[in-house]
């Protein structure tokens, strides 16, 4: 019996989720999406009848070396633990400067009516003069300022700002200086330090052999990545499809990318156009043919995945799924290996065990090139 590829409209969060680095937060998007599709018909599809698979008996890849990992990457990773301990000393008898980490009140009103106030800077929060991070003049108008000095400051919004009612517009900033600061940073490690960055190490030697076998690790992964891609990219190129693709899998994979997108765009307050034209540098139509041709890459790569598993007679059993939930549900912090399978459903496991399998399988036969770095 022909296996299918049981199309869900949540499949790509899921599976990204699965493979990625996500938690037990990650499952209200797909527990959404599944109502979502309550009421809607699953369709079955067939993966050859729509695929016909080139010869992957004896496939050859080029790709990047393996990043080899050196004395400056453990250090880099050590002094990030030092930049997490830092502390801040105030500083007096001195003018804020370009360079300088201050903290201020600030209210903002155009027109005479307040849109924004806060304090920027403050419990350790850098706030760095010269950054760039806030809207052009505002950090100059800091600059020169004395401590618990006031001024107010007209400074005018880009015409092509995110919120388009404050866009162009003239605004007042009644802002207070309170504070300059200065980066203080630990002279070494305190046993506690270390072992807030690694409950297994105590030492400084042991918070470096670990840093190194971490990045060893994730070097090591990131190369396997790669080859899983470029033989992807393989399989797919060389591979033969019928006229039309299966309509309901590009319609839910397009549509969930986009679901994505407009996810994405309400998380910081923005509507999908204002992400797309200010973060992706895209017109809506370039936006939306791309997430087309995303889709039936998506698509292709699901075909292939399915022909093959079809070919090679991949079977995946309730108890193969349940004993790789077992390896993941307490590092994604579910109670149990059932409730993380009642959550994703066994559709998931299924596709993302039979993909593990397939690419072990095709790994076997593959002979890999490492790319010449000039």
């Amino acid at each position: 019996m022909k296996k299918r590829i049981v199309l869900a409209i949540f499949m790509i969060a899921a599976l990204a989720t699965l493979a990625g680095c996500g938690n037990k937060e990650n499952t209200s998007n797909v527990n959404a999406n599944e109502e979502a599709t309550e009421n809607e018909v699953v369709e079955e599809v067939i993966s050859t009848d729509y695929i016909t698979l080139g010869d992957y008996s004896a496939i050859t890849i080029e790709i990047e070396p393996k990043k080899e990992i050196t004395d400056e990457d453990v250090d880099a990773k050590y002094q990030e633990v030092i930049n997490a301990n830092t502390s801040y000393e105030k500083i007096t008898g001195k003018v804020a400067e370009s360079g300088d980490l201050v903290e201020i009140d600030y209210i903002g009103s155009v027109d005479g009516e307040e849109f924004d106030s806060g304090t920027i800077g403050a419990d350790g929060e850098d706030f760095l003069l010269g950054s760039d991070t806030m809207i052009e003049g505002f950090e100059e108008a800091i600059i020169g300022m004395s401590i618990d000095e006031q001024k107010i400051a007209d400074i005018s919004f880009p015409a092509d700002y995110y919120n388009e009612e404050l866009a162009g517009k003239l605004a007042q900033f009644d802002i207070t200086l309170k504070a300059i600061k200065k980066v203080v940073y630990p002279e070494t490690l305190t046993k506690e330090m270390i072992m807030a960055a690694n409950p297994d190490c105590k030492t400084e030697e042991e918070l470096k052999a670990a840093f190194l076998a971490d990045l060893e690790e994730e070097a090591d992964t990131a190369y396997l990545e790669s080859q899983k891609s470029a033989i992807m990219f393989y399989l797919v190129e060389n591979a033969t499809y019928a006229e039309e693709l299966p309509e309901a899998m590009v319609t839910d994979y397009y549509n969930s990318l986009v679901s994505q997108a407009e996810q994405w765009g309400a998380s910081y307050g923005i509507d999908l156009e204002t992400l797309v034209s200010t973060y992706f540098y895209q017109t809506m139509d370039e936006f939306y043919a791309d997430n087309m041709e995303s889709a039936i890459m998506y698509t292709k790569q699901d075909l292939v995945l399915a022909a093959l598993s079809d070919i090679e007679k991949i079977e995946v059993s309730s108890e193969d799924i349940l004993a790789y939930a077992e390896d993941l549900y307490e590092e994604y912090e579910f109670d149990s290996a059932e409730s993380m399978v009642e959550i994703y459903g066994e559709d998931v496991f299924v596709k993302v065990i039979e993909a593990d399998r397939v690419f072990d399988m095709l790994l076997a036969n593959t002979t890999t090139n490492d790319l010449v770095v000039e």
